[in-house]
């Protein structure tokens, strides 16, 4: 695997210019808006609706400390801290900069692993990305148990093309009704684990790692090889290391969050056996269910660039495409084909998209 260092944060490095490129040529930028549904009219996409109302949270018994509660329908967890005096702080789960879902560390706050943002156990800004706090939801205690209020909101945002970027769960779910065939498209459940250490591995080492042979994880990264961040933290301690793991295989979703963690961490020292006698100084977990899942047969859930609903244009991975390529990369290339649909429509300059091998 080949791998690059980045510089820096990568949201920093990479879609902050990006972001501030498209609001100079005059186009605005709405992160952590939650599309619910693609407007159609007379058959052709004329905007989309913003703010799914997303569902409160009902629990009997609610321990003291904190608790994560995942509400239902796929849409993220609310977090709610009972202290000794039964007072209720109860927080929704999404990051402000772009929706991510949260992980907490008891007594160090929230994090968001895609870009770097961190809150403290207020739902104050500390770092990264968000500028806002974590949005507050009402609790309170009633005859059998607790309730935590949802997140509700509204707004419609007219346009004259719709290009629908999103995983498969979000695809279903904002255009099923209008593309049946999405339905049929299925995600794999995708378990991310972050290791503190207090012990480096020997540089030639690879930075990237796929593993086919260990019972649960597949992929490695040696994040204070390839984050200023991490490797910042590794040197302000005279050595130590960063390590993420991801893992599909064989995860019990009944575990518990640490013994989920003990499973990746017995797979981590069977990676590195240098690692065996290190001390694991921090770790910490984020469960998703979003990925696509490319079992035989999936491309009958899939549709092009171009739908039959005018008007309306898809990227991601699970976009079918004559292109040999996946994932990522995938989402990029279908990405520019759906941006190059509107601009030669318009007229305009076509984004540059290489030639098949």
């Amino acid at each position: 695997m080949s791998v690059q260092w980045l510089r820096g944060n990568p949201q920093t490095e990479l879609w902050e210019p990006l972001i501030a490129r498209f609001k100079s040529l005059g186009g605005q930028v709405r992160l952590n808006a939650r599309v619910s549904e693609v407007e159609v009219v007379d058959g052709r996409a004329v905007g989309v609706h913003l703010g799914k109302p997303s569902p409160g949270v009902h629990i009997a018994e609610l321990p003291f400390g904190w608790t994560e509660l995942p509400r239902e329908g796929g849409e993220g967890s609310i977090f709610v801290r009972r202290d000794q005096d039964d007072r209720l702080t109860a927080l929704s789960g999404r990051c402000t900069h772009a929706g991510c879902p949260l992980t907490l560390t008891p007594g160090e706050g929230f994090a968001c692993p895609c870009h770097g943002g961190r809150f403290d156990e207020e739902g104050q800004p500390l770092e990264g990305p968000p500028e806002t706090p974590l949005r507050r939801l009402w609790a309170d205690w009633g005859g059998d148990g607790v309730t935590i209020e949802g997140e509700p909101s509204a707004e419609f945002v007219p346009a004259e093309w719709v290009i629908l970027a999103l995983d498969a769960p979000g695809l279903r779910a904002v255009a099923g009704d209008i593309l049946p065939a999405v339905k049929r498209l299925r995600t794999v459940p995708a378990t991310v684990a972050r290791f503190w250490l207090d012990r480096d591995l020997p540089e030639e080492l690879g930075h990237a790692v796929i593993f086919t042979e260990l019972p649960h994880i597949s992929n490695g990264f040696l994040l204070h090889r390839l984050q200023d961040k991490a490797r910042a933290w590794a040197e302000a301690r005279g050595g130590g290391a960063v390590i993420e793991l991801q893992a599909y295989k064989n995860m019990d979703p009944t575990l518990s969050r640490e013994a989920t963690l003990d499973l990746i961490e017995a797979d981590l020292r069977a990676a590195w056996p240098e690692l065996q006698g290190a001390t694991v100084l921090k770790r910490t977990l984020t469960v998703s269910n979003t990925f696509t899942s490319f079992h035989p047969g999936w491309h009958e859930g899939s549709l092009p660039v171009i739908t039959a609903v005018p008007g309306l244009l898809l990227a991601g991975d699970h976009v079918t495409t004559d292109r040999v390529c996946a994932f990522m990369e995938k989402a990029v290339f279908t990405g520019r084909l759906a941006a190059n649909e509107v601009l030669g429509a318009l007229g305009l300059p076509m984004a540059k998209v290489l030639p098949s091998a």
